[in-house]
């Protein structure tokens, strides 16, 4: 895919009959390697889209660094509040409609814990995978 896929031959397809759903891992250990092997393929990815994933991850990266940075600094509750809100804001607006169609919308419940953890999951990854010299695949 990522070799032939190009604009007019590669559909992006959001509907909850397009879902492929698979066998989670039962072990923390074998999810970690899983990641850890996933984040490896990634250096085969185009360019551009390294660099959006790399954009996505470190702005999110950006953002809870300077909120803990404030938090250290003693800024005022209501400036990392509405800081903090903005950016849920925005991501709900961009989420959001792929949550409906996708008919996950019981997740908006959860996106702040899940962003958070999520975010601070991938720097883990992204750091151990650094020194990961070689994907293994089954």
């Amino acid at each position: 895919m990522n070799e032939t896929s190009h604009a007019d031959n590669t559909a992006i397809e959001i509907h909850q009959d397009a879902q492929v759903w698979s066998e989670p891992k039962q072990t923390l250990g074998a999810y970690w390697k899983q990641k850890v092997r996933h984040m490896g393929a990634g250096k085969a990815y185009k360019s551009g889209d390294k660099f959006v994933l790399t954009l996505q991850g470190a702005s999110a990266a950006v953002f809870y660094l300077t909120l803990i940075a404030l938090l250290i600094m003693h800024a005022q509750w209501w400036v990392l509040l509405s800081v903090y809100l903005l950016r849920l804001l925005l991501q709900l607006i961009v989420y959001y409609p792929a949550m409906r169609k996708l008919a996950v919308r019981d997740l908006i419940w959860w996106f702040p814990a899940l962003d958070l953890s999520y975010n601070f999951f991938i720097i883990v990854l992204s750091i151990v995978s650094l020194f990961n010299k070689k994907a293994k695949w089954k």
